[in-house]
């Protein structure tokens, strides 16, 4: 028993801002401070909006994102440092996150059923949008089940089977509200531009 809880609870060690555990996963967050004064004060009231719609597309379809929660964060040089981490590290045995504060720190809104949110009451000021979309696509597969000859004649035979592919996207943007009272429409999707994933 005593040696499955070693296994179950790993060994971990930092160096720096990066934890690593011993089965090889590394965690990594950005060694930027985060000043929460300065992200509190850019999320203060003002009269800019942003609004828009939340979702996926495969394969000429689009699912919208029911329910789903969009995290709004001010653009500061740590998120930044978060973005280009995330963009170059995580992966494979590497995660990159926030601090708990600077997680904390942001606005949220939940999409309706067509995927469409608001955020009212911004300030001018740079947003990173965030919001994490599970989806399911569903169709129909026909499959050869091959063919008889009947002298000259030959006929294939075919079935329909039903699949279903579970996707999850990190949807994200970067918006520049210039001047108070602006209104910024946009589709909330996935760019691998950003973050890499």
């Amino acid at each position: 028993m005593a040696k499955s809880l070693l296994i179950t609870f790993a060994f971990l060690f930092t160096i720096g801002n990066t934890a690593i555990f011993a089965q090889g996963k590394t965690e990594l967050c950005p060694q930027s401070p985060f000043d929460s004064s300065a992200a509190e004060t850019m999320l203060g009231r003002g009269t800019c909006t942003i609004e828009g719609t939340a979702q996926a597309t495969r394969n000429a379809q689009t699912w919208y994102a029911n329910g789903i929660e969009i995290r709004l964060y001010p653009v500061t040089p740590y998120l930044e440092e978060f973005l280009e981490l995330h963009k170059k590290k995580a992966g494979g045995k590497t995660a990159v996150y926030m601090s708990d504060v600077a997680y904390k720190t942001a606005l949220s809104v939940t999409c309706d059923e067509n995927g469409f949110f608001r955020f009212r009451g911004l300030k001018p000021g740079k947003y990173y949008l965030l919001a994490y979309f599970d989806f399911a696509e569903k169709g129909i597969n026909v499959v050869d089940d091959g063919s008889v000859r009947n002298g000259p004649e030959i006929t294939r035979f075919y079935h329909e089977e039903a699949y279903t592919n579970n996707y999850s996207h990190r949807l994200e943007i970067i918006v520049t509200l210039d001047k108070e009272g602006s209104t910024e429409k946009i589709k909330l999707r996935r760019r691998p531009g950003i973050s890499g994933r």
